[in-house]
């Protein structure tokens, strides 16, 4: 939060405090009728402080997000088996998805790949974090969801699709977040919105 916003904070709440600030019928400032000049600095006192306190609220969630983001970060890169799939799913990229690198022996860690965003879309819908502090994960996130094997085999597997109810939702969220603005967008022709139940999944 920069001066200029603490400034127009602090002319809103004054308004907020001395209700309006000029006479319509005299012109002259409002102010002028409280009888006690301590009770108008106590109330601009007071005014400070509640901005103090919203800026150091604001301040200690950023830092919150921040330890956040880092703390599930190092947790994926500390999981040699999500980054194992990891790489499989640069592979199918880089190869344009022509086969399929994902093996039955290995799809339940492709499962715990995806169940590691799970939580997110939760978290979005709380406001305890927002897209943009997550949106270091969005390649993670989009080389395994836009993937037509990881498609077939979970996310959109029949009658398994229920089970991804929150991935998909978190998908709506995040992809309409980077076309809107204009970020970068990963394997758009193998794109989960395809997908037939995804319309009714990430409406529920």
């Amino acid at each position: 939060m920069n001066f200029k916003r603490i400034s127009l904070l602090t002319i809103i709440a004054l308004l907020v405090v001395f209700g309006l600030p000029f006479s319509y019928e005299f012109n002259t400032p409002y102010i002028s009728k409280l009888n006690n000049v301590w009770d108008i600095i106590a109330k601009v006192a007071a005014t400070g402080s509640l901005i103090g306190l919203l800026y150091q609220f604001k301040r200690e969630r950023d830092l919150n997000e921040a330890d956040f983001i880092i703390n599930i970060n190092q947790s994926f890169i500390t999981n040699h088996k999500i980054v194992e799939v990891y790489q499989l799913l640069e592979s199918s990229k880089e190869e344009g998805q022509k086969t399929d690198l994902f093996s039955d022996k290995n799809i339940s860690e492709v499962a715990n790949y995806i169940s590691f965003f799970d939580p997110l879309d939760s978290l979005l819908e709380r406001k305890i974090v927002n897209i943009n502090t997550i949106d270091i994960l969005a390649y993670r996130f989009f080389l395994a969801t836009n993937n037509k094997y990881i498609q077939e085999s979970l996310l959109a597997r029949q009658g398994k699709e229920n089970a991804w109810i929150s991935i998909y939702k978190l998908h709506k969220k995040w992809r309409d977040h980077r076309i809107e603005n204009g970020l970068e967008y990963w394997q758009e022709e193998f794109d989960l919105s395809k997908v037939k139940v995804y319309d009714k999944l990430v409406s529920l």
